[in-house]
């Protein structure tokens, strides 16, 4: 009981740490906004969409002479990038951003970037051993960064890294199905099959690839 309530009690604070990293990223964007519309005031509509799905590539684009030299706004071009599968693009906005000023969003979005192209430099290689590294030491503390990085470290071949990464995506509250996705693949090869099932299926429902989850069920003998 002692055990359990204990667990009960990091789970809380975690989920309480990652609130305030939320109200944290709530706050830079809105910050974001009003320095891009005291710079670029013509540009208002545009800037108007940033952090909202209105947002695309284009829009970045658009902004990136008004924008350019805000970490937080490569931070977010950057992901776009990477949301369009446009990695390599991303990526050079991922080094721009971190030439302004090194973040973990930005760490994160490096990786996503790198883990999904199909051959790496030698100097990318490092990179993404760098990073990893990192996070080995310093786990996620925001659900979206948890998700991302999950999904890069599953990418990469990290297994423990995005295991416990998906695990923190969803005990902070994650809305999407990647993290039980990665979660639930990784358990399948494990001993613990019901819970790999109980993942795959909670991918499902939350609008997961469908055929993908139903091929690793069927394997599951479910």
């Amino acid at each position: 009981m002692a055990r359990l309530l204990g667990v009960v009690l990091v789970s809380l604070s975690l989920a309480a740490f990652a609130d305030d990293a939320v109200i944290r990223l709530g706050s830079e964007r809105a910050a974001l906004r009003e320095t891009l519309l005291r710079s670029c005031p013509e540009q208002k509509s545009d800037i108007e969409q940033l952090g909202s799905a209105a947002a695309t590539v284009e829009t970045f684009r658009k902004l990136d002479a008004c924008g350019g030299n805000n970490e937080a706004f490569l931070v977010q071009y950057g992901s776009a990038l990477n949301n369009a599968d446009r990695f390599v693009d991303a990526e050079v906005v991922f080094r721009r951003a971190m030439n302004v000023r090194i973040t973990e969003a930005a760490q994160v979005g490096l990786l996503v970037a790198l883990s999904r192209q199909a051959k790496l430099t030698a100097a990318q290689q490092q990179d993404v051993a760098t990073n990893i590294a990192y996070f080995k030491k310093r786990p996620c503390f925001r659900d979206d960064l948890c998700a991302a990085l999950a999904y890069a470290a599953w990418h990469l071949l990290d297994k423990p890294l995005a295991k416990l990464s998906a695990e923190r995506a969803m005990t902070f509250g994650y809305k999407g199905w990647q993290p039980w996705f990665v979660a639930g693949t990784i358990e399948a090869g494990g001993d613990d099959k019901a819970r790999a099932i109980s993942l795959l299926n909670e991918a499902k429902k939350r609008g997961g690839p469908a055929k993908d989850i139903d091929g690793f069920l069927e394997k599951l003998g479910k």
